[in-house]
């Protein structure tokens, strides 16, 4: 239960900040790429494809190492809890 929480709360933050990043990253490439291009949902829609794709991969990165430290060190704190 309480490494459940632990792992929520760290996707949760992690998921966040990478939403905003790619948010923003997003809109650069937009305005740059498309700018003359008239057709507002094929512009909405490349980026909507985009931040999802960027943020899924910037919160994969992101999480990937903290999440395994976390996990290698709960293992460890019940292996010594075991061996009690």
């Amino acid at each position: 239960m309480a490494m459940n929480k632990a792992i929520e709360e760290l996707v949760s933050t992690v998921v966040e900040r990478s939403v905003s990043i790619a948010s923003q990253t997003a809109i650069e490439l937009v305005l740059k790429e498309y700018i003359n291009d008239p057709d507002e949902i094929y512009i909405y829609n490349v980026s909507s494809l985009m931040v999802a794709s960027q943020a899924g991969n910037l919160s994969f990165v992101t999480y990937k190492e903290p999440l395994r430290v976390f996990t290698a060190s709960k293992k460890l704190h019940r292996g010594f809890e075991c061996s009690k």
